[in-house]
């Protein structure tokens, strides 16, 4: 879960996801660089398989 500005809300949805899937829901912060095209408030999920590796 990225965010730009959203933690609460970021925090929030990341917390139904891992309640819904129980997959591992990591919250991490939009650099500037995304953030100024996409603007405060942003929240992007991620999903990968990752399958044998590790992050």
């Amino acid at each position: 879960m990225h965010h730009f500005g959203a933690l609460d809300r970021a925090q929030a949805l990341a917390g139904r996801l891992h309640t819904r899937t129980r997959a591992d829901v990591e919250v991490t912060p939009l650099s500037a660089v995304l953030g100024v095209h996409v603007g405060p408030g942003t929240l992007a999920v991620v999903v990968a398989d990752l399958g044998d590796h590790s992050h």
